[in-house]
């Protein structure tokens, strides 16, 4: 994954950058760290940060030292393989798909624009504002061209800006 251009450091600069919300990590890991909460359907300790460095991998037939420490015997405490793998790989496909588009998310939701500089919350809100009155605007447009038949009277209102369309 880290050598997969689609997922490149350079495509997210924000996050990757030296004082980036992940600039300690490699995209695979901060690929665990999405599939964390991807699997758990967001339920998973938030300040759990897995990193390759921290991971750990139980061998089979080695004993778990927890296990021993509660009192459990040499024989409960043993590793064991629960199910062995069925030889077939899963379409990685949809959840690839998936961390993109919260690798995005997540560079969009630290507030910069492409040129870098911070865009501010009201320039946002305004941004979004601007684009639902141009969308208020045009449907009222197709309604006066007679493109939509509705046979009502039609008040559209947005922050206490209203478009009234009385039918004839």
């Amino acid at each position: 994954m880290d050598n997969e251009y689609v997922f490149s450091k350079d495509k997210f600069s924000n996050l990757f950058s030296s004082k980036g919300k992940y600039s300690q990590y490699f995209v695979s890991e901060t690929f665990m760290q999405f599939a964390e909460v991807f699997f758990t359907s967001g339920r998973a300790d938030p300040n759990h940060r897995p990193k390759y460095k921290t991971c750990l991998i139980r061998l089979p037939d080695t004993l778990n030292s927890k296990c021993l420490n509660r009192g459990l015997s040499v024989e409960e405490s043993k590793v064991r393989i629960l199910q062995r793998w069925n030889g077939k790989r899963i379409d990685g496909g949809a959840i690839t798909r998936e961390f993109l588009l919260w690798l995005t998310k997540q560079e969009f939701s630290l507030g910069k624009s492409s040129s870098g500089r911070p865009n501010s919350t009201k320039k946002i809100r305004q941004n979004i504002l601007v684009m639902m009155m141009m969308m208020m605007m045009m449907l009222l447009l197709l309604l006066l061209l007679g493109r939509v038949l509705i046979k009502t009277n039609l008040v559209l209102e947005l922050n206490g800006l209203s478009i009234f369309y009385r039918y004839r």
